[in-house]
């Protein structure tokens, strides 16, 4: 095997979510069918950054998630 240096450890969690770009008063709109699959994102990032929350709703169209702390 080959040893080499200088390569980058890739993250594990790779988020289909934007929850790291987000400011406060941020949203975006989740399909209806991952409504599970996002709440499970958001509880998980927000758990693991403390200080940062969010909100969901059921609106017209889907979920809307928003940034709110």
């Amino acid at each position: 095997m080959k040893i080499e240096q200088g390569v980058p450890i890739p993250k594990l969690y790779l988020s289909i979510y934007p929850f790291a770009e987000m400011v406060v008063g941020d949203s975006f709109l989740v399909p209806l069918k991952e409504r599970h699959r996002a709440a499970s994102a958001v509880s998980s990032f927000a758990r693991k950054h403390p200080g940062v929350k969010f909100v969901t709703r059921k609106v017209a169209g889907g979920i809307r998630v928003w940034r709110v702390k």
